[in-house]
């Protein structure tokens, strides 16, 4: 995944980048938008943004995702 970030281009990378592996995450375990999003507690225009990289995700947020899809952390880096 994208290093450290220092700039809003690579901010943009990074968010952009865990956006897709989120995307390939859930897909993977046939897990809707919105079933997310309602897990969650976010809408699922929420998760579309966070998924095209154009909404940060909270640390919180980030492991509730990981344990639902069922994954490590490190594995949506």
């Amino acid at each position: 995944m994208v290093g450290i970030v220092n700039s809003k281009d690579g901010e943009k990378a990074f968010y952009s980048t865990f956006g897709r592996m989120l995307s390939d995450a859930r897909r993977k375990r046939r897990i809707s938008q919105e079933m997310l999003a309602d897990e969650l507690g976010l809408s699922r225009t929420s998760i579309t943004n966070i998924e095209k990289g154009r909404q940060p995700v909270q640390l919180y947020s980030l492991y509730l995702i990981a344990r639902l899809l069922r994954t490590d952390l490190k594995d949506l880096q």
